[in-house]
């Protein structure tokens, strides 16, 4: 998919792109607290909900520019930033156990 989007080109794309597979390369449970915010000049920054989690997550910089990397099919990502700051929540179709539509056992409705 990074090849095609490299090819459409655009400079919003590379961005746009990461955005769209985020959930996958980050993981869920990262995907929830964090998100790509900007990338200029190979630098991408990430921005996450709380202080606290900045220290948590930024060991894992590395393994994710490796695997946004792979993905993009070049280089793309040459360092990460992160920057704390109160986030918006995930969108429900981020979350698997979201399905408001089907009544889920002991969650029945109240009038």
């Amino acid at each position: 998919m990074g090849k095609t989007i490299r090819r459409l080109g655009g400079r919003n794309a590379p961005l746009a792109w990461l955005r769209g597979v985020w959930m996958e390369l980050a993981g869920e449970g990262l995907a929830r607290h964090a998100r790509p915010r900007k990338l200029e000049a190979g630098v991408l920054e990430i921005l996450v909900g709380t202080g606290a989690r900045v220290a948590d997550i930024e060991p894992l910089a590395g393994l994710l520019r490796e695997r946004i990397n792979a993905a993009w099919g070049r280089p793309l990502v040459s360092d990460i930033r992160f920057s704390a700051e109160k986030i918006a929540a995930a969108s429900h179709a981020a979350d698997p156990d979201y399905l408001p539509w089907i009544r889920q056992p002991g969650k029945e409705r109240t009038k």
